[in-house]
C-alpha cells in the first residue's frame, strides 16, 4: 500500500513545542491569536509571516518525534509499504524548513520513499500518487482526502482533540499500528475469497 503521512502534530509534536516556545518570541499576541491557522499551513497576518520567517527553524529544532513513530514507519517500510510524507511545510512560509526537514528527517532515522512539500491540496496528492490511506492531524485535509474514497485517519492533536468529527481517530503510532494491520487482514481475506 502507498501511505501517506502529514508531518506535523503527526509524525512530530508541534503544537505543544510551538505553544511553549512562541511566547519567547511572539511579542505582538498575533501568533498566538492564530496557532490553529498557522499550524494548517496558514499565514493570516503580515506579523505571522514576519514571526515564521524570523522564529519557526528556530523553534522546530527542538521538536521531538512522536513516541514509536519511527519504529512503525519502519514496521510499514519492511512489510512492503510506501512511505509518502505530504506536509504543507515549505520555504515560502519559512526559508530553509524544507531542507531542515529533509536533515531532520535523516538524522532521526525516519524511513520514507518520497515527500510532498507546500502541500495545500493534500486531496489531490494522494489521488496522484495512489495513496491508499492518508493519516493527518487536519480535520480539513483528512475530509477533503476521505471525501476522494481514501482510507483517513485522524491523528489526534492539541487542536483537533476536542472537536466532533466522524472521520476515525488515532490516538498514538501503536493504535495506527494497529489499524493498518486491519486493514492488511481485510484485504488478505478479500484476496483469498
Amino acid at each position: 500500500m502507498n501511505i501517506g503521512i502529514d508531518i506535523d502534530d503527526t509524525l512530530i509534536d508541534t503544537t505543544k513545542n510551538f505553544k511553549d516556545r512562541i511566547g519567547k518570541y511572539d511579542t505582538t499576541g498575533d501568533v498566538e491569536k492564530h496557532i490553529e491557522a498557522i499550524l494548517s499551513g496558514e499565514i493570516p497576518t503580515e506579523n505571522v509571516r514576519k514571526f515564521m520567517n524570523t522564529y519557526l527553524l528556530e523553534i522546530t529544532k527542538t521538536i521531538e518525534i512522536k513516541e514509536y513513530a519511527v519504529d512503525v514507519i519502519r514496521l510499514l517500510k519492511d512489510k512492503g509499504h510506501k512511505i509518502i510524507f505530504i506536509t504543507s511545510r515549505n520555504d515560502e512560509e519559512c526559508r530553509g524548513l524544507e531542507d531542515f526537514t529533509l536533515e531532520y528527517l535523516k538524522k532521526n532515522n525516519v524511513a520514507y520513499d518520497s515527500i510532498f512539500f507546500n502541500s495545500r491540496d493534500k486531496a489531490k496528492i494522494c489521488i496522484e500518487n495512489d495513496i491508499d490511506i492518508m493519516i493527518d492531524d487536519s480535520i480539513k485535509h483528512c475530509n477533503n482526502v476521505a471525501s476522494k474514497g481514501i482510507e483517513t485517519f485522524l491523528f489526534t492533536s492539541t487542536i483537533n482533540k476536542d472537536k466532533e468529527t466522524m472521520l476515525k481517530r488515532v490516538d498514538n503510532w501503536k493504535q495506527l499500528e494497529k489499524e493498518i494491520d486491519k486493514i492488511e487482514d481485510s484485504l488478505c481475506k478479500m484476496k483469498k475469497s
